[in-house]
């Protein structure tokens, strides 16, 4: 990013991150005046009001950069399409975690309005689990960016991806997702459903399974009945073998990464 010509009514900040030599320059008052965190260091009892230099640690500088592009043309639109990539997933993740350590807001939501247009081009394959992984690490239990993630998940994603790489998926992913799921499919449900029994019986050869079907309605209640899985239905449900557990995920096919 050059060097804006400074004048004498305008101050520049200067923004340094990890072991990069050069530094970043955005006009002072404009990044004060939408970020507390950089208010408070640049105007507070600090070095960097007098020097007008912050040094940032463990945050990318393409996304810093993306967070001062947004800064100069925030009043352009609203609706985040300004964003230096406002068809990219997780520069928009990692832009909404930038606004998030930063304290602004109004990024986190236009980031936000963005990351929820892609849904319709999730594909259920197409996010790695390393995108999952980056938004686990940098957010905490409840946090927006963790909910339309597994919103994300449970509409769409792609079961047999999700067996193949559920050894390499935040443990706190896979948790969260099963909570969800059992939370939304309770809440459809009138009341709690019976169990049948002989759904879950396995084929022995003398098994008369009209007669085991039989048992069941005499012992249940009526009104608790529920339909039982008929000798066919019983007799082509597939044996399911142990799969073996992926040992990475880079050979899963990723199609168009969001």
């Amino acid at each position: 990013m050059p060097n804006p010509k400074e004048r004498k009514d305008t101050q520049t900040a200067r923004i340094l991150i990890g072991d990069s030599p050069e530094p970043l320059f955005i006009d002072l008052d404009l990044i004060c005046e939408t970020s507390p965190f950089f208010a408070n260091a640049f105007r507070g009892s600090f070095r960097e009001s007098e020097e007008k230099e912050i040094m940032l640690g463990e945050v990318e500088r393409e996304s810093i950069v993306d967070f001062l592009h947004w800064l100069k043309t925030r009043d352009k639109a609203k609706d985040g399409r300004q964003l230096s990539h406002p068809t990219k997933l997780w520069p928009l993740l990692k832009l909404w975690v930038v606004a998030d350590m930063y304290k602004v807001p109004e990024l986190q939501n236009q980031a936000m309005f963005r990351i929820a247009k892609l849904y319709h081009t999730y594909n259920g394959k197409n996010i790695q689990p390393e995108v999952l992984e980056y938004v686990y690490e940098h957010s905490g239990t409840g946090s927006p960016i963790r909910r339309v993630m597994l919103d994300f998940a449970a509409g769409k994603m792609d079961t047999t991806f999700y067996s193949q790489n559920s050894n390499v998926l935040p443990l706190e992913f896979s948790q969260e997702l099963c909570l969800l799921q059992m939370t939304r499919a309770r809440q459809f449900e009138t009341e709690i459903p019976e169990i049948n029994a002989v759904a879950y019986y396995v084929a022995e050869d003398h098994l008369d399974m009209h007669e085991w079907q039989q048992s069941w309605r005499d012992y249940t209640p009526a009104d608790q009945l529920s339909q039982p899985a008929s000798p066919e239905q019983l007799a082509s449900r597939p044996i399911l073998t142990p799969r073996r557990k992926a040992t990475v995920y880079q050979g899963v096919y990723y199609p168009e990464e969001l």
